[in-house]
């Protein structure tokens, strides 16, 4: 059975009527296919004449063009390898320092005994051990004692003029109050003094040795050294590089530091130290580590009315993922500083 609708146009209004339904059949087909062509050129023809606002409406307009960057926006440069995010920090890129140094008073200048005791250990305690053997603390058996046992640890350390001492005194007054290594104190402006990192670490290591192995040639002695452009990551970072006796070398790179300068209150700084050491073992390549410290000192007397300087230190380490050193702690190391001047007898 086929059937059709034909459209019908009677002053201005159309109306469809059904064609009469046909079997279908083979003798009639060839009348049907006439039918059914007549019946679609009659109804174009109807159409192309029909009425304006008889005609479909349009299609929806397309939607607007999607938001695009201004120019000035799209020419913004690239981030950096990692956007900061909490405490994080890239210790593999890391910016340039904010303070050259740490500066300590001028009264500091020469050697003084320091004494240093471990009072407390919090978190990870195999990550606190680490990082106090890797700042100092020494690969020696003696100095695993002296942190699980919190026993007092002694050595000597020197304070000495800044490297630009001489430039700062002999530009003018005006550099002498603006530079980095000068302080004011009770209404004096004053040029400090910073700490001889290497000879520091050389004692505190050495002091370690027990005295049956203590010899007078060198080659027994830890040595540390000043790296410029050592090529650990940070073309603009000096490290301090050392070899103990145990054949064990660590690269110590300050990428953060803050400063607190001389003052009748006191003086500290806040420093994030990347360490560097041999992963060991079948292992290629190194392990790097973070250790944020921060020490704060004030001057004072002994009971026998000799000057002191007494500190405390608070090291903290962090998870270092890809070069990144995380935001949250994974230990706590406080320790107790103190210098005196050495006696006329040691």
């Amino acid at each position: 059975m086929i059937s059709a609708l034909f459209l019908f146009k009677t002053d201005q209004v159309y109306a469809l009527a059904p064609i009469v339904p046909v079997t279908t059949t083979i003798e009639n087909c060839a009348i049907s296919r006439r039918n059914w062509i007549a019946s679609t050129t009659f109804a174009s023809s109807v159409l192309s004449t029909a009425d304006p606002s008889f005609a479909l409406p349009s299609p929806p307009p397309p939607p607007p063009p999607p938001l695009t960057l201004s120019k000035s926006s799209a020419a913004r440069p690239q981030p950096p390898r990692i956007e900061e995010i909490g405490a994080g920090f890239d210790l593999i890129s890391p910016p340039a320092l904010k303070a050259i140094d740490a500066i300590y008073p001028k009264s500091l200048l020469g050697v003084w005994s320091c004494q240093r005791v471990v009072v407390s250990v919090e978190g990870d305690k195999d990550q606190a051990r680490l990082a106090w053997k890797s700042l100092g603390g020494g690969d020696s058996s003696l100095g695993d004692d002296i942190f699980t046992k919190q026993k007092t640890e002694r050595f000597n350390t020197k304070f000495i003029e800044p490297p630009s001492l001489e430039d700062t005194t002999s530009s003018g007054n005006a550099d002498r109050n603006n530079g980095p290594y000068v302080y004011e104190y009770q209404g004096e402006i004053l040029t400090g003094t910073i700490v001889d990192r290497v000879f520091e670490m050389e004692s505190r290591l050495n002091a370690k040795i027990p005295p049956d192995q203590q010899q007078s040639e060198t080659e027994t002695k830890n040595k540390a050294q000043f790296i410029n452009n050592s090529g650990d990551g940070d073309a603009t970072t000096t490290t301090l590089k050392y070899e103990t006796t145990k054949g064990a070398t660590v690269s110590l790179a300050v990428v953060e530091r803050t400063i607190e300068k001389p003052n009748e209150n006191g003086f500290g700084h806040n420093e994030l130290v990347r360490i560097t050491t041999a992963a060991g073992g079948l292992v290629p390549g190194n392990i790097i580590k973070a250790a944020r410290v921060k020490r704060r000192f004030r001057r004072g007397y002994d009971k026998e009315g000799n000057r002191i300087v007494e500190g405390l230190e608070i090291v903290k380490t962090f998870r270092v993922l890809d070069g990144v050193a995380g935001d949250l702690p994974t230990s706590t190391t406080k320790s107790q500083i103190q210098f005196s001047r050495p006696s006329s007898s040691s």
